[in-house]
């Protein structure tokens, strides 16, 4: 899945944070969204607690922060991207999104749920997402 940053203001907008630096071309028609911009590997937390895995930098809750303000002034807004598309009011979630804990074996068939259903799986330690055929893991494999 894939993060698109837009610019929903008439001039070219720096986002407040990432790294590289990256400068939104402006909307045509504001408020409506410019062009997509994929933020992806630009916008990737902190995760420099995990060296050993050569995770050494990113963004800190500060900087998501700043990021959070622009969405909330409505200069930028930000969408996940895959089949289906997700489209994500802004970066904030008030509180952790409880997911189901499943096991390879005991999870239901990903045919069986809706499209874009997310789970928990205990064997693989990380989220599964439902296709509508198959469960699908972070790097887009089958799992």
């Amino acid at each position: 899945m894939a993060l698109y940053a837009y610019n929903r203001t008439g001039s070219p907008i720096t986002l407040a944070a990432g790294s590289p630096v990256v400068t939104l071309s402006p909307s045509m028609a504001p408020p409506q969204p410019g062009p997509a911009y994929n933020v992806t590997s630009k916008l990737t937390p902190d995760l420099s607690v995990d060296p050993t895995n050569g995770k050494l930098s990113g963004l800190t809750l500060g900087n998501y922060a700043a990021l959070q303000v622009q969405v909330s002034a409505g200069q930028v807004s930000y969408a996940w991207t895959s089949l289906p598309e997700y489209l994500t009011p802004g970066l904030y979630c008030a509180s952790p999104i409880p997911l189901q804990i499943f096991t390879n074996t005991n999870r239901p068939l990903a045919s069986a749920v809706d499209m874009g259903t997310m789970i928990f799986n205990s064997d693989d330690g990380a989220p599964n997402w439902s296709n509508g055929i198959d469960w699908i893991d972070s790097s887009g494999s089958k799992t």
